[in-house]
């Protein structure tokens, strides 16, 4: 399988912008979970920085520009400093194209996880996006966000909320931010560590944000199912090597054997486990073999 990758800069014909950032720090006060049994605590930072710089990786595979407005660094990035370096290349951006309206030059995402009191409740919880009451870029952004945060995630949907919040407030372009669950209800909290959620959350962030500038993310990134003859050969190539070393095994086992009469039964057990594996990878591949026809025969349907 391989992944073809279409550039959103060239079918703009410029190279939109996308202001990104993890919020709080490792060291901020109480952005934390509660307790939990067997786990400890777990900071907020721990799940928005990995998911902050991977929207960062998907977008700028498919042609955007990024900017990273919570580097890592000793102390916390202050939402005044933040706000400027949004402002500041924002700007540049504006003179670099002098013929774009402001909501086409890019926009921004703050990547979050809520918390109530600090003590478990279950009746807590859900995602949520927050813009700025007197954007109606910033609401466009935040809808097409939360809308693909329904289609991809079990949790409840506590839907578009404004706020005087300093991220969608001091910044030139359309803003929103995104709360992706909450901390103090204990199924999401330990969500926050889960790599298949962060992903999750960091894909559907991507593709509201494709939606604003009007493209579906699935139009510019395809799957190519890989050819069954080059899968096949690949596999035949890896268990080559596999049958080679098991044969270098049994070589020097025999060899063993014949100067050790004690040797003889465990050799006789290698290799009928040697065996029973041999047939089983038959197996394996004729189900991969299936599952490849399978994969292709739907990617020719769908082009």
């Amino acid at each position: 399988m391989r992944i073809e990758y279409k550039d959103i800069s060239k079918l703009l014909g410029y190279e939109p912008t996308v202001y990104r950032g993890g919020g709080h720090h490792l060291s901020t006060a109480g952005k934390r979970t509660p307790y939990i049994p067997g786990i400890g605590v777990i900071r907020e930072y721990q799940f928005n920085r990995p998911v902050n710089e991977r929207v960062g990786e998907l977008l700028e595979q498919i042609g955007f520009r990024t900017v990273n407005v919570s580097p890592e660094q000793a102390t916390e990035v202050t939402l005044g400093k933040r706000a400027q370096i949004v402002n500041n290349d924002f700007r540049k951006q504006q003179k670099k194209y002098p013929k774009l309206a402001w909501y086409e030059l890019g926009v921004g995402v703050s990547i979050h996880y809520n918390a109530y009191n600090g003590i478990f409740d279950k009746k807590r919880g859900g995602f949520s996006t927050f813009h700025n009451k007197r954007s109606a870029y910033g609401k466009k952004l935040a809808q097409f966000i939360n809308e693909e945060m329904a289609k991809g995630t079990s949790q409840i949907n506590r839907g578009l909320k404004t706020n005087n919040l300093a991220m969608t407030r001091d910044t030139y372009p359309a803003y929103c931010l995104v709360e992706c669950g909450f901390m103090d209800m204990k199924t999401e909290a330990v969500r926050m560590l889960d790599k298949d959620f962060q992903e999750e959350c960091a894909i559907e962030i991507v593709r509201g944000i494709c939606r604003y500038f009007g493209y579906e993310y699935d139009d510019l990134v395809t799957i190519i199912p890989e050819p069954v003859k080059e899968s096949i050969n690949k596999h035949h190539d890896t268990q080559r090597r596999f049958m080679k070393k098991m044969y270098e095994q049994v070589v020097e086992m025999l060899s063993e054997g014949m100067r050790d009469e004690y040797k003889l039964e465990e050799i006789s057990l290698f290799l009928a486990e040697l065996l029973d594996a041999a047939i089983e990878d038959i197996h394996s591949l004729k189900q991969q073999v299936e599952e490849i026809n399978y994969e292709q025969k739907g990617y020719k349907e769908a082009n």
